[in-house]
């Protein structure tokens, strides 16, 4: 089975979190350090994939799937770049707004991709075995 993914968008944005912090005390020339809770920020990357994965073919069958990702990827792309330009800064609306669209967009691609495969005529084994999946990877930086 062959893998791959590709990033349709990457947009980066400020979170907050609860960690630990530490501190120094002394207290005539003894000292002690201790750990309490403290809020920080941290930049986080969410990458939007669409990741394909298909079962070892043929030359000429490896050719059908290229055309069937490329129009897929094609598909996805518009319906994910919708939300993200309907959002005129970055904050939780559009976070939300661009989470909402990944149904849509996870539907979309799996329309898009088995239907391009079946009209290809390519065998009921090797479109079964195909899978196609949009997502968001969380990086933090």
């Amino acid at each position: 089975m062959a893998y791959f993914e590709t990033k349709i968008h990457v947009y980066e944005t400020v979170e907050t979190y609860i960690t630990k912090c530490k501190r120094k005390s002394c207290y005539f020339e003894e000292c002690v350090e201790f750990e309490y809770p403290c809020i920080s920020t941290r930049y986080v990357e969410y990458s939007i994939v669409i990741g394909f994965s298909y079962p070892d073919v043929a030359e000429n069958d490896m050719a059908i799937f290229r055309r069937c990702v490329d129009e897929t990827i094609y598909a996805v792309s518009g319906i994910v770049n919708s939300a993200v330009t309907s959002c005129n800064v970055m904050n939780q609306s559009c976070i939300n707004a661009i989470n909402n669209s990944m149904f849509l967009a996870n539907t979309k691609a799996r329309d898009e991709f088995y239907g391009c495969l079946r009209r290809s005529g390519l065998s009921d084994e090797a479109i079964n075995a195909s899978k196609v999946e949009v997502f968001i990877r969380k990086d933090y930086n």
